[in-house]
């Protein structure tokens, strides 16, 4: 089994499908967000709020 170094370890990424759920994720939680935010629409509740945010902050870290 080949090792990695660390050099190569950091270029390996979700690829085409990771990048383009994370974009999926921000743009369906800004709206979705907007309504929480707003008191106009929350329909899974804080936690389902919380949920979206955890998503978005694992894109921000790793996308």
């Amino acid at each position: 089994m080949k090792e990695l170094n660390n050099l190569e370890m950091e270029t390996i990424s979700g690829g085409a499908f990771d990048s383009a759920f994370c974009k999926g994720v921000a743009a369906v939680d800004i709206a979705y967000g907007a309504g929480v935010l707003l008191n106009l629409w929350n329909p899974v509740g804080w936690v389902g709020a919380a949920g979206g945010l955890a998503v978005n902050a694992y894109c921000f870290a790793y996308g």
